[in-house]
């Protein structure tokens, strides 16, 4: 008797639709999630900031500016830019550091001059208004609003990784490996999963299928490194600020490096944890699909057909039907008995 190759059931094109747009929002929820927890430590930072009383701003101002020639950086080209948060002048000042570091990154300066201008303004933003300071690698300029002044210390650590020593170069440039997640991510979503027991056939199909099933630990190993770069930014700016202020307002340093540092590794979990589960629930509605469609396939079996979906019982039986084999069965007992 002919048997049938058996029929591989794939999930609906719905269903894989569905199942990516699903996995899309939960990331973009889990993205506004991190990204609320983001501004939430930058409060706290902001608090650090807002304590200093007038004389210790002002040594730290100055302390800043000591620290920037005392430790080379300054030779090296490395330029303080302190602005009053949320004023006009601010944002002036931002946004051209940032186009001026746009039109130096190969990636960027390719791009339309109009979307450059509109990423700048976003960013611009957000520094003016006092929410956050940047080391500009490629401009070897500091974004610094006020309000959070001890924020350059660590600045000026990641300064020093870019432009002194080797091994902080190393770490600085290998952050450019963040970059991965979003392919990781879209290759996680959008292949299907394959069925139980199935290989992948060829590199490719190898190789994405691995994405796919270490999506989560693959996005939070794009940002190992920089974590890494960052918590040694951390100790450099740490270290400068011991030497040039005092015990209590080192550790006003301190705490707003803890609070810095927190944010990258909350970030990197939310990002990690949540690609992770979009691909869980992307396949979990791709399995419900082909549950659906085997159901329909099995009650579509005629009764004296091999059912194609538990096909190791019929090979099992030698490639006959079970009325068959029940018939061999009954005539073999007989025998025996007779025999007897």
């Amino acid at each position: 008797m002919k048997v049938e190759k058996q029929q591989q059931v794939k999930p609906s094109a719905g269903s894989i639709v569905g199942g990516a747009v699903c996995g899309g929002v939960v990331c973009k929820m889990s993205n506004k999630l991190a990204g609320n927890i983001s501004f939430r430590l930058m409060q706290q930072m902001k608090k650090v900031g807002a304590s200093l009383t007038f004389d210790e701003f002002n040594t730290v101002a100055n302390a800043i500016d000591d620290t920037l020639n005392t430790t080379g950086l300054a030779q090296k080209g490395v330029e303080l830019l302190k602005f009053k948060p949320s004023s006009l002048e601010s944002f002036k000042i931002c946004d051209d550091a940032l186009m001026q570091s746009f039109n130096k990154i190969p990636v960027l300066k390719k791009l339309p001059q109009g979307y450059k201008k509109y990423m700048s303004r976003i960013l611009s933003g957000t520094f003016s208004s006092g929410n956050n300071a940047a080391y500009m690698p490629k401009i070897k300029k500091i974004l610094l609003p006020e309000n959070i002044l001890p924020a350059a210390f660590h600045e000026m650590g990641h300064a020093a990784n870019a432009n002194l020593g080797k091994l902080g170069k190393v770490l600085f440039h290998s952050r450019s490996l963040k970059l991965l997640t979003l392919p990781i991510a879209l290759i996680a979503i959008l292949k299907t999963k394959k069925p139980d027991g199935q290989k992948p056939q060829g590199t490719a199909d190898k190789i994405t299928t691995f994405i796919k099933e270490n999506a989560g630990k693959l996005t939070f190993a794009t940002s190992v490194p920089v974590i890494i770069e960052e918590g040694l930014a951390s100790i450099k700016g740490q270290g400068f600020a011991k030497k040039v202020l005092s015990p209590e307002l080192a550790k006003k340093v301190a705490k707003t490096n803890a609070i810095g540092f927190t944010t990258y590794v909350l970030t990197a979990l939310a990002s990690a944890a949540a690609i992770a589960i979009a691909v869980r629930i992307k396949d979990r509605i791709t399995d419900n699909s082909v549950a659906v469609k085997q159901a329909k396939l099995l009650a579509a079996t005629p009764a004296n057909q091999p059912n194609i979906y538990k096909m190791e019982n019929f090979l099992a039986s030698g490639g006959k039907t079970a009325a068959t084999a029940a018939g061999e069965t009954a005539a073999t007992a007989a025998g025996e008995t007779a025999a007897a």
